[in-house]
């Protein structure tokens, strides 16, 4: 059996927190039998994404029943079904090795160069060129969620749901001088539409008792967009406002990655050499910036908020008719003052410098494609056969998503049994989760350090207002 193998597999095998203790020969074996399934000879006969080795081969590179042993410890790789009589049994690397094989053979490929092949001793016996048919199917732009489509099943309260409609009904009834009590009980903002809050929970509500799955149950089906962000289909819990999320999932966790998209900028823009004093002081005292950014231009906290979300995401002051997202969350008057702020300009301005030379180093492939780490390739001429524009902005968001995706990731292979619903940059859990736990498991998977924040979602007290 050929032994030799490239040196970014054995490193990728080797990188996997489970498997960094596990003896020299154990890691060669394993990045063996990882590269002879790119084989096409390798691909199970009924079994989608699935290979198939024979036990004498495993037998060849780890001893008699070692790799079962091995397996069972580590899961290292999935057995797929159950074997039918005539057909080898099928297998599927776990997430965590796939994404690191394949994220660096991805690399290499981009970078063009030749594979250095090591042998068990440990020497560079020769060196290899990718295969044509690695490249072509094993490294083609696949999402690490290896499905367009993501479900989850999730227990709603359908009695605190209820509540929550008979408490807007009430309000819809009062006159708007009557609402202000109210709307503060809810903690809601003084805009809120209460008719489109009631049409989304009636949508909810009518979910969580249908017949199916049962009630007091919500399939969450997500769908992924081309970031390899996911969004849900449907009227779910992804989309839903705030207070539905709290009356619906009373007592359970509410986690989020804290200043996700600047965190990840700053420590982009590190491994260049660059700085980013404001983003970074923006990511330190957020409340800080927020509070002092709406007194100084007279706007709300949520108003500021929006807009550097959106500067975040490259959006600028255009001069030339058209409207940007900051204008188009914000109108004119207050994204002008947004936009003149000095705080603003020192954060539009490091994002720049950062965000241009960050989109300016990432390797490309052959074809031009710049992939993120969530698997996923942007295409400047797709974008603009699409009516969109391929700007520095926009490719910065795609690299930046794709972290942000690996950390959701991350936490979903980690903690499969705990996560109920899925945001952008967060999620919930059943019950409460170790946060130094799901940090680490996330700086793993990224390279990122990313602080997490959790909280018990509580719907508010009502009591002040004697509603029954």
């Amino acid at each position: 059996m050929q032994r030799d193998v490239p040196r970014e597999v054995l490193e990728a095998i080797s990188s996997v927190p489970r498997l960094r203790e596990q003896s020299p020969d154990v890691l060669h074996g394993l990045a063996v039998l990882n590269w002879m399934t790119f084989e096409r000879g390798r691909r199970h006969e009924t079994v989608p994404d699935a290979f198939s080795v024979h036990h004498l081969e495993l037998e060849d590179l780890f001893g008699r029943d070692a790799f079962v042993q091995l397996n069972q410890a580590l899961g290292v790789v999935h057995m797929v079904g159950q074997a039918a009589p005539g057909l080898t049994r099928a297998y599927r690397w776990a997430d965590d090795v796939e994404d690191q094989v394949v994220t660096r053979l991805r690399a290499a490929n981009a970078a063009g160069h030749s594979l250095e092949m090591i042998s068990r001793d440990g020497t560079i016996s020769r060196r290899s060129r990718l295969p044509a048919a690695i490249k072509r199917e094993s490294l083609s732009a696949r999402s690490i969620w290896h499905s367009s489509k993501i479900r989850l099943a999730v227990p709603v309260d359908v009695v605190g749901l209820a509540r929550l409609d008979d408490l807007l009904a009430i309000i819809e009834a009062l006159t708007s001088s009557e609402r202000a009590a109210w709307m503060a009980a809810l903690e809601l903002e003084p805009d809120t539409n209460i008719e489109v809050l009631r049409s989304y929970l009636l949508a909810v509500r009518r979910r969580a008792c249908d017949e199916l799955p049962g009630r007091g149950l919500i399939v969450g089906e997500y769908e992924q967009v081309d970031t390899g962000r996911l969004f849900e289909i449907g009227p779910g819990l992804q989309g839903a406002a705030k207070i539905i999320k709290r009356f619906a999932l009373a007592g359970r966790w509410a986690h989020d990655i804290e200043c996700c998209h600047p965190s990840i900028v700053v420590q982009l823009a590190a491994r260049q050499g660059l700085t980013c004093d404001a983003i970074s002081d923006y990511v330190a005292n957020k409340d800080d910036w927020l509070k002092t950014i709406a007194e100084r231009t007279r706007l709300s906290r949520k108003q500021v908020k929006t807009g550097l979300y959106a500067i975040g995401y490259g959006s600028r002051q255009r001069f030339d008719g058209v409207e940007d997202a900051v204008t188009t969350e914000l109108g004119t008057h207050a994204a002008g003052a947004l936009f003149a702020d000095r705080q603003v300009k020192s954060f539009m301005r490091d994002l720049m410098r950062a965000g241009k030379a960050i989109e300016a180093a990432w390797p490309r492939t052959r074809g031009g494609f710049l992939v993120n780490v969530a698997c996923c390739a942007y295409s400047g001429r797709s974008r603009k056969l699409e009516g969109k524009k391929d700007t520095w902005s926009a490719r910065l968001a795609h690299l930046v998503q794709g972290y942000e995706v690996l950390a959701l990731h991350s936490v979903v292979t980690a903690f499969p049994d705990e996560v109920l619903v899925l945001e952008h940059d967060g999620w919930t859990s059943r019950g409460k989760m170790d946060k130094t736990a799901i940090e680490r498991v996330i700086g793993d998977r990224t390279g990122l350090k990313l602080a997490v924040k959790s909280e018990l979602i509580q719907p508010p007290s009502v009591d002040c207002l004697g509603a029954e």
